[in-house]
């Protein structure tokens, strides 16, 4: 972790990650083993698991990011966004479901193949 990284705990951070400088970790964070966080990251109340990229100057906020999920410099998180693990789909509390094409998320949404509205039975 960089020295200049600010971590306002509780939060677990797992062997082997790397945050780089200007990062903010919030409380209630997991952040799993051999994760790869960007310069200006910030993340709060969320679940990182292993061996996910974080581009620089990302924020993650009330999210779950599945293993292996690759996010892009400059995407915004907020609010229950699940990327599943490999790039599966994933829910976000909007009650929408995305599908994307690749394990990684980009500030360019036109890597989004599809939107609909997820059945009242998820």
């Amino acid at each position: 972790m960089h020295t200049d990284v600010k971590l306002n705990g509780p939060a677990f951070i797992g062997d082997g990650t790397i945050i780089q400088s200007k990062g903010q970790i919030g409380p209630y964070t997991v952040i799993g083993h051999k994760t790869m966080i960007g310069k200006s990251v910030q993340i709060a109340n969320s679940i990182v698991w292993n061996q996910v990229e974080i581009g620089d100057s990302s924020v993650i906020s009330g999210s779950m990011l599945g293993d292996g999920t690759k996010i892009e410099p400059g995407v915004i998180l907020l609010g229950g966004t699940i990327c599943a693990s490999k790039g599966s789909r994933g829910i976000t509390s909007t009650g929408k479901r995305a599908g994307w094409s690749k394990s990684s998320l980009s500030a360019d949404s036109s890597q989004l193949q599809e939107f609909w509205q997820v059945p009242s039975s998820v």
